[in-house]
């Protein structure tokens, strides 16, 4: 039975408006991230051709977003990035999109600090003009998601929240309910979905495990997608998202950084003699794929560590990379043998390799190629995961410890918790590859492990938000070793020093090699 027998685009018909809006919620645990794929992949049957975005610092949700669309999903950070970086985050990666969708990180007003709303999802949705909307659990409820649903809405005057959809809810409920929303709230309902297994995917600390640790995803995605159909009504959403007052400016182009950063593309230009100009105005605004004007040069080649035990990278990041002139080649330290060939720089991101550690261990080839090239002083930048893999030893799922790369003397063993987790600002105390002393960026860090036989190092000294402060890191002038995560459009200059080193390293090994 189809709840809205309203008249829907056939799939793959094209859908002439840009329909844009966040998904948020009151609180984790809601159900968005589910919510958000079963809504992508309702909307990209239909026509719609969304792209996707995550509020926050978040790796997971937006691999689950890419499993659906098959595109990557980005990262918009106002912390990390700056209010201006986030901006042109969204410009950049939203341009020729025909919906755009951006899931919300925690509850709707939840930021910084637990008391205070900056850098929230609501702070984003506002920064960006887009409608919203929410997403409530209805489990053990009924009368009462009124309460709920008028509360967030009104808390603010503009809120911008402007429909509702009720997670983990009953036909029946629904049925009886979805006439009071409207009177109640004046939030327009567009539908429900069911409590079903389909949606009941597995956690791991603050979030759902990995998409790749799933197997059959794309079954569960094809049998929400097929309840969703019944249940959702995509005419009832654009009407809602179009009665918000909200949209965002899609006129303004991606301006290649140089607000967050007007002096990033004079450093370049200065750097190859004056030939290098901002590839979005140099070719246009072609949704991210610019590239420097001198392609003709040999790129240097970063090794960027991808499979299921380091996947925790912005996709933000490899482009600015690519846009400062370097290639990529993705390598497993699971199963390739050794680095790319012709690599001349290694980026060893975050994710989880104590849950692979036997199984890095026993390559022992692609830890002996890893030490090899960072003992040569191959620039590396080793953060979180990655630079637990640089460790001596680290601690397995079982607890037992095994031989990781070794070019750091630690081992790395399971806490009781997070630790040092969260937002902070981090100033370099000396210089090194990628910062000049002094400089401050901002990070996140989000790690159980940790080193427990020598401290967490002394290059940098972190502040997070509510005043609490600590050192830690390993730095030099080839190497970044910490746990905290960088965020290259909101660190340009960082980027282009690690390009820079990068260019360096290469000259240096090709001109021994003649």
């Amino acid at each position: 039975m189809r709840i809205f027998p309203v008249g829907r685009k056939e799939a793959g018909e094209s859908n002439p408006s840009k329909l844009s809006f966040m998904i948020t919620a009151p609180a984790s645990g809601s159900g968005k991230t589910v919510v958000t794929m079963t809504l992508l992949s309702l909307l990209k049957r239909h026509g719609y051709n969304p792209t996707a975005f995550k509020a926050g610092p978040d790796y997971i949700d937006p691999a689950y977003h890419r499993a659906v669309l098959g595109i990557p999903s980005h990262n918009i950070d106002m912390y990390l990035a700056g209010k201006d970086g986030a901006k042109n985050v969204f410009r950049r990666y939203s341009a020729g999109a025909g919906s755009v969708v951006v899931e919300g990180a925690m509850g709707y007003y939840d930021g910084l600090i637990s008391c205070e709303t900056e850098c929230s999802a609501y702070n984003t949705a506002a920064l960006l003009n887009l409608p919203v909307l929410l997403v409530v659990d209805a489990r053990g409820a009924s009368y009462s998601v009124n309460a709920v649903i008028r509360g967030l809405k009104d808390f603010r005057p503009d809120s911008g929240i402007a429909g509702v959809l009720l997670n983990r809810c009953s036909e029946k409920l629904y049925n009886n309910i979805k006439p009071a929303i409207l009177r109640e709230t004046g939030v327009l309902p567009v539908g429900f979905l069911p409590e079903t297994e389909d949606a009941a995917f597995p956690s791991r600390h603050l979030g759902l495990v990995g998409a790749e640790e799933i197997e059959d995803l794309q079954t569960r995605i094809g049998r929400l997608t097929d309840l969703a159909e019944k249940t959702v009504s995509l005419e009832a959403l654009t009407q809602a998202m179009g009665a918000a007052g909200r949209q965002p400016d899609f006129s303004v182009p991606f301006t290649g950084w140089e607000s967050a950063d007007e002096k990033f593309y004079k450093r370049m230009r200065n750097r190859e003699g004056g030939k290098t100009d901002n590839p979005a105005k140099a070719n246009g605004n072609d949704g991210g794929k610019a590239a420097s004007a001198t392609a003709a040069k040999a790129k240097p080649l970063i090794a960027v560590a991808r499979d299921s035990a380091f996947s925790f990278i912005y996709e933000e990041n490899l482009d600015v990379l690519r846009d400062l002139g370097a290639d990529i080649a993705f390598f497993s330290p699971l199963s390739d043998e050794k680095l790319p060939a012709g690599a001349s720089g290694l980026y060893l991101p975050g994710g989880y390799p104590e849950l692979y550690a036997k199984e890095l261990s026993e390559n022992a080839s692609m830890r002996a190629s890893v030490l090899g090239a960072v003992r040569s002083g191959m620039p590396v930048i080793a953060e979180c995961g990655g630079y637990s893999y640089l460790q001596k030893k680290l601690e397995g799922k079982a607890g037992s410890l095994y031989d990781m790369v070794g070019v750091l003397p630690g081992t790395v063993r399971r806490q009781k918790g997070l630790v040092r987790f969260g937002y902070a600002e981090m100033k370099a105390i000396l210089p090194s590859l990628l910062f000049d002393e002094g400089d401050c960026v901002h990070v996140h860090s989000f790690h159980h492990y940790d080193v427990v036989d020598f401290d967490s190092g002394v290059a940098f000294a972190l502040t997070k938000p509510d005043g609490r402060s600590w050192m830690e890191g390993i730095a030099s002038r080839t190497a970044y070793c910490a746990y905290p995560h960088l965020y290259f459009p909101g660190a340009l200059k960082a980027a282009e020093k690690f390009v820079e080193a990068v260019e360096e390293y290469a000259k240096q090994v090709t001109g021994s090699s003649q």
